[in-house]
């Protein structure tokens, strides 16, 4: 097979989507590193220029009040980019403990493009492009823009920050997919989003966020006593599932879950399946889980549809 057709084979298998971050910081000054340590649940101290990681701020009480990707550029710069926080609430969250810190925060959101770049052909696709493949964890800097794998999404999938992303349109057999269709297959790959699904009334172990975003080695942090408390009992009492349902129209939401009358649990999201059912993501205790998977939920309505695990 000569090269010519070994790309054209493996871009059958590519999509994009192109969107604009809801956030996206430049954290930079002199005490940036120390600031952001205290402030996010993960070891920044520990992330060397060109990593990244997904963290999270916390409240006081362990739950999630909006989680981003967190790139280090310089030794006092840093990117945060956000899907699911605006740039305003994070700049709210992290101004708000600052004291005497030297530390900038600056909002580029509008500068930029979230460019999302998957399928099993990807990788090939991003070299016939000229783009180096990052390893996980890390980030790579080119005139196209930042690229990186992006483990909140599923697997085989990159995201290119950049000022406009790759002309890939012209592309023969590289689609151009919806967000719905993203949102749909991390659903179905049990991903869970913040702060959609896994938000201020949750915890990170209820959407296994903890394996990641959180490092329970580091120093004072908010939230640090909660996570420390729950790493040694390791349990909590709710937890996020994936579940399907079939439906003309999604709910509301959130949404109530019912067993027989009686409200057990929360949906937090719905997307459409091509099939005629839905895909969402559930919240309830752990010990109800055999009765979800025994299909014994439903949402209310005439007729009440039943909820099942994915």
């Amino acid at each position: 097979m000569n090269k010519l057709n070994f790309y054209q084979r493996a871009r059958m298998s590519v999509f994009f989507h192109n969107s604009n971050p809801k956030a996206l910081l430049r954290i930079s000054g002199e005490d940036a590193e120390d600031y952001l340590q205290s402030q996010l649940s993960v070891d920044v101290g520990k992330l060397p220029v060109g990593a990244m990681r997904f963290a999270l701020r916390l409240n006081t009480r362990g739950r999630v009040l909006a989680g981003g990707y967190l790139l280090r550029q310089g030794d006092e710069d840093f990117l945060l980019f956000s899907r699911g926080n605006e740039a305003s609430e994070w700049v709210k969250l992290l101004d708000e403990n600052v004291v005497a810190d030297e530390v900038e925060f600056t909002d580029e959101s509008s500068s930029w493009t979230a460019q999302v770049l998957g399928g099993t052909g990807i990788g090939n696709f991003l070299q016939s492009k000229g783009l180096t493949v990052p390893q996980e964890g890390h980030f790579t800097e080119m005139k196209e823009g930042i690229l990186f794998l992006d483990e909140r999404l599923p697997a085989n999938t990159f995201t290119l920050l950049g000022k406009t992303g790759l002309a890939c349109a012209t592309d023969n057999g590289v689609r151009e997919i919806g967000w719905e269709e993203i949102h749909k297959q991390r659903i179905e790959a049990g991903l869970f989003s913040v702060p959609e699904e896994i938000g201020p009334e949750n915890l990170p172990q209820e959407g296994g966020l903890e394996n990641g975003s959180v490092d329970f080695q580091k120093g004072c942090y908010l939230g640090q006593e909660t996570m420390a408390r729950i790493h040694a009992t390791g349990k909590v009492r709710m937890q996020a599932r994936a579940v399907t349902w079939d439906a003309n129209q999604a709910p509301a939401l959130p949404s109530p879950v019912l067993q027989g009358d009686k409200p057990v649990a929360t949906l937090k999201s719905a997307v459409a399946a091509n099939d005629g059912s839905f895909l969402g993501v559930l919240i309830l205790r752990a010990n109800l889980i055999p009765s979800l998977e025994a299909e014994e939920f439903a949402l209310p309505g005439d007729p009440a549809q039943t909820i099942r695990a994915w």
